[in-house]
């Protein structure tokens, strides 16, 4: 799916790329992962150091020594146990809504369903102050474990500890196309590399869409592409629950013709900005992109598979065909 150099590719067979300048919204550098991590990991250094699973471990700092460093708020996390249960393990990462870490189930036992490690997303402290916040979120979870669909990751439990609300799902082991994106402006992706994670994307919202859902939260961060080359879509129903209005199907078309976008482009560009023509895409993939950036209007029939479609480029024999009176 992914054009890479297997010499240059660590072993989750993703070639690591580094942004140095990239950062989250307490200035911290973000860094890609290795296998086991799930998502970049926040952390102070400023050299591009590997650090186990990409995210520092409990008990030692990104080099593998001596403890976390102090000055990083995560990373002092790490050892607690959270609702009697969940030890958290290592960092993934920050997504839009809250901190997400990998932890160890202290609850489970060989046989169980599931799996040992999870991700746990603590909600940021405003949206877990919510009243029924909980309740939707479990909500919204059945009704998207309903569809069965495999690109989307489900939360499996909603605890509190404390006063935070923590949203626990099965653990991914690959990289957010966040922390893929390295290269800056200019240096994306070819059309062809991104057009299947595109499909497999549009093929769940379509479905869910169907079904009456809408993630509300699609980003660069919320997409997480495995060493398998899967794509698994991170954090559905929590975009929604936290929200006071139920978000609409066109929500998501736009987001994802803006994933699609960065992808081409090799960076996010400010919603507000004037869209950059990504290198190399023709003219009529163009238009097409730009029509999905535009937005669609509520009850518009366009739908993230036909957005997707518009980008391909049928070439010659296609363009025939569609001459061709019906």
């Amino acid at each position: 799916m992914v054009d890479r150099d297997p010499a240059s590719a660590d072993d989750t067979g993703i070639a690591p790329q580094w942004d140095e300048r990239s950062r989250d919204r307490a200035g911290l550098v973000r860094w890609p992962v290795s296998p086991a991590g799930g998502d970049d990991h926040p952390t102070q250094r400023t050299g591009p150091r590997r650090v186990y699973g990409g995210a520092v471990p409990s008990g030692q700092s990104a080099s593998g020594g001596s403890p976390a460093p102090a000055g990083d708020p995560l990373a002092r996390m790490l050892g607690r146990v959270v609702a009697d249960r969940y030890e958290l393990d290592a960092v993934i990462g920050r997504r839009p809504a809250g901190v997400a870490y990998r932890a160890v189930d202290r609850a489970w036992r060989v046989g169980d369903p599931g799996r040992r490690l999870v991700s746990l997303t603590m909600l940021d402290a405003d949206r877990g102050a919510e009243p029924g916040l909980a309740a939707r979120i479990d909500r919204v979870a059945a009704e998207v474990r309903s569809l069965a669909h495999p690109v989307f990751d489900v939360p499996s439990d909603v605890v509190r500890d404390g006063h935070r609300l923590i949203v626990v799902s099965e653990h991914r082991a690959g990289r957010t196309l966040h922390s893929l994106l390295g290269g800056g402006l200019g240096m994306g992706w070819p059309l062809r590399n991104v057009l299947p994670i595109g499909h497999r994307i549009a093929d769940g919202l379509t479905e869910a869409h169907r079904a009456g859902l809408a993630h509300g939260g699609l980003s660069l961060e919320t997409v997480l592409l495995s060493a398998d080359e899967a794509v698994h879509v991170l954090d559905f129903g929590l975009g929604a629950a936290s929200s006071p209005v139920a978000p609409a199907p066109s929500g998501d078309v736009l987001a994802l013709a803006r994933v699609v976008h960065a992808l081409l482009a090799g960076g996010a560009v400010r919603p507000e900005a004037p869209p950059v023509r990504p290198p190399g895409l023709s003219e009529a993939a163009w238009r097409a992109l730009l029509r999905g950036l535009a937005g669609t209007p509520d009850g518009d029939p366009a739908t993230a598979e036909t957005f997707m479609v518009s980008l391909e480029d049928p070439g010659w024999f296609g363009r025939l065909v569609r001459r061709r009176p019906r």
